[in-house]
């Protein structure tokens, strides 16, 4: 799952996603982003302006979450 900046989340079909927060965290656990995510089927992640390295992607709404890793590597 490396990425060299921006990658897209693409959401199944009919899945209901709205008052979905979508936070990435740098390794150290800071939050590089915490943005809403509402009424659509895909939103666009760009990690362009941080360094290489290990990040987590986190998506959750008030029943839960789930946090995926993801390798940004441009070399």
């Amino acid at each position: 799952n490396p990425t060299s900046g921006a990658f897209e989340l693409r959401f199944g079909a009919g899945q209901d996603i709205s008052n979905y927060r979508l936070r990435v965290m740098n390794a150290l656990g800071q939050l590089v982003s915490d943005q809403p995510v509402s009424g659509s089927s895909s939103v666009r992640v760009d990690l362009s302006g941080q360094p290489d390295g290990y990040y987590l992607v986190q998506i959750a709404d008030q029943k839960g979450s789930r946090t995926e890793r993801v390798l940004l590597s441009r070399r």
